[in-house]
């Protein structure tokens, strides 16, 4: 039952890898569209927010995903399930209070049009319907991404990981192999 609970973690993970690539490429594409149609509409940019979003969404996950994997796929690893931990839990208060901030800095930019971007709203024109779409694109994949993220931390505070003194008693490092595998 374990592998099979480590496994589906090791598919969550692969989902939020995916989100680590599709948050800066929304952003982006919010940024673009929001340009075409913010002087025709009024549409508020909230440039400094956006471009300080995306820059965040760009660099801290791939930064993390970068240094802790060149230490996890080490046979001798200093990385521990502690540090793991402590990681985690910087990262969920960090995205949690991007996301808070990010939302409430932004949650006018188009005015009035919903978030579920209804087909049948008058858009003054199609392009303002495509902003709907991404900037809603754009707030789920920041908030599954923190969603996984606070995942994550309950999994590990759960025990889904091998345990450090487990692994101290096998003479197993803490790496990739030995969390697939299972001390």
């Amino acid at each position: 039952m374990g592998s099979f609970i480590r496994y589906i973690f090791g598919g969550l993970v692969a989902i939020w890898l995916l989100l680590v690539i599709l948050a800066p490429i929304t952003e982006f594409g919010k940024i673009l569209i929001f340009i075409f149609v913010r002087q025709e509409n009024k549409v508020g940019l909230n440039s400094t927010v956006e471009y300080i979003y995306f820059l965040i969404s760009f660099f801290v996950p791939w930064w993390i995903i970068t240094t802790n994997c060149c230490v996890c796929f080490k046979q001798k690893g200093i990385f521990t399930p502690k540090e793991l931990i402590r990681k985690l839990i910087f990262m969920v208060i960090a995205w949690i209070s991007i996301s808070v901030v990010y939302t409430y800095l932004t949650r006018n930019d188009i005015g009035n049009i919903p978030y579920n971007c209804p087909s049948d709203y008058p858009y003054s024109e199609p392009k303002l319907y495509l902003a709907c779409i991404i900037r809603t694109a754009n707030f789920v994949i920041m908030w599954t991404y923190t969603g996984l993220l606070i995942v994550f931390l309950i999994s590990v505070l759960g025990g889904i990981l091998p345990q450090e003194d487990d692994m101290k008693e096998k003479g197993k490092d803490f790496n990739i192999r030995t969390v697939i595998e299972g001390v």
